[in-house]
């Protein structure tokens, strides 16, 4: 089995290919979570907040899937390299951070019933998330520790410090 990142085995062309694979399934999840925070939140968000972030989330799933395309082109497994891995992980990244990005342009402005609907929402991106990478942890925490981290830092400062608490427990539990 070649190895794509590190000579540990970080990431094997395998793994790699199973990322890969799942790409349709996540943009599928994501786009679907996204609508529905955009149509719910426009109703108590200025309409540009709610339309620019819909927007950035969809431009990143327009990258990842483009790289999903573009990789699976390329046919020759054997001599993959770390581009694929690094590109991947920008992709994997940006979308965690468009979900991050929702909590402060949605959560402060919004009433409780939202910042819960917001909180399950994302929760939920975070649970399903080990669906299609809970066999690669680095790919798991790269998703989930920046989306748990924004989340919980304003509960705490919204002074709901229970759900803060359990935050922190779900973001324990998960990883």
């Amino acid at each position: 089995m070649a190895k794509v990142l590190g000579g540990d085995g970080v990431v094997s062309v395998d793994s790699l290919w199973l990322l890969f694979d799942n790409t349709p399934m996540r943009l599928l999840a994501t786009l679907v979570n996204a609508i529905v925070i955009a149509i719910i939140f426009s109703n108590v968000i200025e309409g540009s907040l709610v339309e620019g972030w819909l927007l950035s989330m969809l431009a990143v799933m327009a990258y990842r899937y483009v790289l999903f395309l573009k990789f699976k082109q390329n046919n020759d497994v054997e001599y993959l390299d770390k581009k694929w891995i690094v590109l991947y992980v920008i992709g994997l990244l940006s979308t965690s951070f468009v979900w991050a990005m929702s909590v402060p342009l949605f959560f402060p402005q919004s009433a409780l019933s939202d910042q819960l609907l917001l909180s399950f929402v994302l929760g939920g991106m975070v649970a399903g998330s080990p669906t299609v990478s809970s066999y690669h942890f680095y790919m798991y925490a790269i998703y989930n520790i920046p989306i748990l981290f924004v989340l919980m830092i304003y509960v705490f400062m919204s002074g709901n410090y229970y759900f803060g608490w359990m935050v922190i427990l779900f973001m324990m539990i998960s990883l």
